[in-house]
């Protein structure tokens, strides 16, 4: 009789289990009671290395709710922190290790409204996260590199900014400009004299210009565009050299314009490297009206 209870009670104890993995939301998920979550493993090495905050996670990830694709797979890398909320990516990414591919079901609500900052667009649709975590930089040798690459990068300014004076006298020599530049560095040489409107501060003007780095190499031309530049005189909109510039012109002339590094972009550069940091500019400038 003992024995037959023990067996009647294990029976039970499996068929509650049973039940409670076939009554779960989403079929072939867990739910995390802790974070509210529901996720699946497909790989998971439990002896793997895990991430904690502050580190940076190298990751494939798929956004998508269960019929369609939001975002489709793309490689990505982010730095775990604070959760925003209770149950959200950071929180599954800290249940992974390295070499671990799981989904997780997320409240979409909440994803939406802490990281994109809108509605939810899909109803009542679970979203899922598709995530493979391929690696994981500690957060004290991720500061290391990024300490490296700073270093590297203010040496290649130091080395810009050195160039910089010397090409600008060779430029000047090898061209036999003989104008003196003004008081903030502007070598402004006039080319045709126009009659029009003289151009001054809070002018609205329309400007043809052609403009090249010091070697040469040319970066932008309006006059291939077919179109002139329009702006106001003074506020700002362009480069201080330029703003220098055209309160020295009337409509109808044309000038070539020597613009240092400190009048022109800095040790910013423009245009995603275009133009380098401390980059001496030549533009050659007509002005077409005065308003």
């Amino acid at each position: 009789m003992k024995n037959y209870s023990k067996l009647l009670l294990f029976a039970l104890v499996a068929i509650m289990a049973i039940g409670a993995t076939s009554c779960s939301k989403y079929k072939g998920f867990k739910k995390d009671k802790k974070a509210g979550f529901y996720y699946k493993f497909y790989n998971q090495d439990k002896k793997g290395v895990q991430p904690v905050d502050g580190d940076i996670v190298e990751l494939m990830l798929t956004v998508r709710t269960e019929d369609s694709t939001i975002i489709p797979t793309f490689p990505t890398r982010d730095q775990i922190i604070e959760s925003l909320f209770k149950g959200d990516f950071y929180d599954a990414l800290r249940k992974m290790h390295v070499s671990d591919s799981a989904s997780f079901i997320f409240n979409g609500d909440s994803i939406f409204h802490y990281y994109f900052g809108q509605e939810y667009p899909f109803g009542d649709k679970p979203l899922y996260f598709d995530i493979k975590l391929k690696n994981i930089i500690p957060k004290e040798e991720f500061e290391k590199q990024q300490n490296e690459k700073r270093k590297e990068y203010e040496a290649m300014l130091a080395e810009y900014k050195v160039a910089e004076d010397s090409l600008l006298t060779s430029y000047i020599k090898t061209n036999k400009i003989s104008v003196k530049p003004t008081a903030s560095g502007l070598y402004f040489i006039k080319t045709t004299s126009g009659k029009g409107k003289q151009a001054v501060k809070g002018s609205t003007v329309q400007v043809h210009y052609k403009g090249m780095l010091i070697d040469g190499k040319e970066f932008d031309n309006s006059y291939q565009r077919g179109e002139p530049i329009e702006l106001e005189v003074g506020k700002g909109m362009v480069i201080p050299g330029w703003d220098e510039a055209l309160q020295m012109m009337k409509v109808g002339d044309k000038a070539k314009l020597i613009i240092p590094s400190k009048i022109g972009y800095g040790e910013r550069g423009a245009g995603g490297g275009v133009i380098p940091p401390y980059a001496t500019l030549v533009f050659e400038v007509e002005m077409v009206s005065v308003k």
